[in-house]
């Protein structure tokens, strides 16, 4: 999928060879999607088709320090470089844990935690879709995960492996 752009999508570039439904594009142009194919109608001829799908946004606001931040973004943004979601952080990159040590990471992404400097106390503003529950892979040891965009209670957070944790 692409990120962070409109979709110019032609159904006459990727016509297909063989009759059925085929997805030829999925385009994100914040925060719509836009996914666009081929599919045989009912007399057998292949159709183009668009289809676009509008998402729940949400603003998300967050405070932070006047130094080094744990952080994460809770709702999915038109763009993950970390000067777009983080314009006023003075570390260079942000640095996220791996099981072999900290590992600057830029774009961003969501399901993850950073470590991010500010020189000054802020709010953070994150304006995107909702997420509203997510599977996260952890490594073993310690990790920093991210949040979603909706308040989990600790009781429904559940075990569904020795090293993966779900919430329902």
């Amino acid at each position: 999928a692409t990120t962070g752009m409109a979709t110019n999508w032609n159904p006459n570039a990727n016509y297909p060879t063989a009759p059925g439904t085929e997805i030829y594009s999925i385009e994100l142009a914040c925060p719509d999607i836009y996914v666009g194919g081929f599919y045989t109608d009912i007399v057998g001829t292949i159709q183009p088709f668009l289809a676009e799908m509008s998402a729940d946004v949400a603003e998300i606001s967050s405070s932070v320090v006047s130094s080094w931040n744990m952080t994460s973004i809770p709702n999915v943004v038109c763009d993950f470089a970390k000067n777009s979601v983080y314009p006023n952080s003075v570390s260079g990159p942000a640095y996220r844990y791996t099981p072999v040590g900290y590992v600057a990471t830029d774009p961003l992404y969501n399901g993850r935690g950073w470590w991010i400097q500010f020189n000054s106390a802020q709010t953070i503003h994150y304006v995107g879709s909702i997420i509203e529950s997510r599977d996260i892979p952890v490594d073993s040891m310690w990790n920093i995960i991210g949040t979603i965009s909706v308040s989990v209670d600790t009781e429904d957070v559940v075990y569904h492996s020795p090293v993966t944790r779900l919430s329902n």
